[in-house]
């Protein structure tokens, strides 16, 4: 699925797919957002673990697009600049990429075990205490 000139199952080569001046004819590639929303789009499908298809990859730039746009009025409510409404979109944007990286199954608490062993913590604090 990748595109002329990158290598197949590549992050650069999956985000080429959809990406042509006629869909965003505003962004030229160089400015910070759109390099942000390229790394993110990157990640997201190396995250995913197999070649995206093409609902995923949709799924994976909407998520991408939304996270730039919550970092862009994270970036606003810092400085004291941003407006009462762009302070009320930042919950809507951070459900908007919960539940698009939900759809995509990368929820990363899923992916690891957090939770220790309780005797094993017991034992080495006792350990501890008696050394």
């Amino acid at each position: 699925m990748a595109g002329p000139g990158s290598p197949k199952g590549t992050a650069t080569g999956l985000y080429r797919i959809g990406k042509t001046p006629k869909q965003l004819p505003h962004l030229d590639g160089r400015r910070r957002a759109s390099v942000r929303f390229k790394k993110l789009v990157a990640q997201l499908a190396v995250d995913l673990g197999h070649e995206p298809s093409v609902g995923e990859l949709a799924l994976i730039r909407q998520a991408a697009a939304a996270i730039c746009a919550a970092e862009e009025v994270e970036g606003r409510v810092l400085a004291g600049t941003a407006t009462s409404t762009e302070i009320e979109e930042l919950p809507r944007l951070a459900n908007v990429v919960c539940r698009t990286i939900g759809l995509l199954g990368l929820n990363r608490a899923d992916r690891r075990d957090t939770t220790g062993d309780l005797d094993a913590y017991l034992d080495a604090r006792e350990k501890a205490d008696t050394a």
